[in-house]
């Protein structure tokens, strides 16, 4: 979405779920409450009986998607086009998805196949969130992204050569112009 006036925001974006469940997979009166009250205001949602997984799931094609198209300074289509690109979208993929087994969640095996067909699907001339903010010269949300899958793979010991890429090479855009 874009900040049309303070307080006011115009959502632009096409991938418009909203997942949530308790963290321990238990049905509960709020998340019965919550979905309720989504889905009579006409908001797609989902709840979720294993809110860790969505939320690793959505972090893995977050995290490469907002990377790739940050670092090439290009839209979807543009990184998936290229072949160098589009490989180093698809091996930050693979380094999120190792961060995440290495952290005890357990994704579906071909999750990297699936979430890059779903990168294929979107539409060509699409950018990332953080993308938008590079071009405009606004905060980068580069700490909680790929900065995040750097520090959680050196934890556990999960080397993430692209995603400290990332990092490095718009490290020097993180605060904005």
């Amino acid at each position: 979405g874009d900040i049309e006036a303070p307080g006011v925001i115009r959502h632009t974006g096409t991938m418009a779920r909203l997942a949530f469940g308790e963290r321990d997979g238990r049905d509960s009166d709020r998340v019965e409450a919550l979905c309720a009250a989504c889905e009579a205001a006409g908001i797609d949602c989902k709840a979720s009986r294993d809110i860790n997984k969505d939320i690793w799931t959505k972090f893995v094609m977050l995290s490469a998607l907002s990377g790739a198209t940050a670092l090439f300074r290009a839209t979807v289509g543009e990184v998936l086009a290229d072949g160098d690109r589009a490989r180093v979208h698809a091996a930050l993929i693979d380094e999120t998805l190792a961060v995440a087994s290495a952290s005890g969640v357990g994704l579906a095996d071909d999750l990297g196949e699936k979430l890059l067909a779903q990168c294929r699907g979107l539409p060509f001339e699409m950018k990332s969130s953080l993308l938008v903010d590079l071009e405009r010269g606004n905060p980068l949300e580069l700490d909680w992204l790929s900065g995040a899958v750097v520090r959680k793979g050196r934890e556990l010991g999960v080397a993430t050569p692209q995603h400290a890429k990332v990092v490095e090479t718009l490290a020097p855009y993180k605060s904005g112009a």
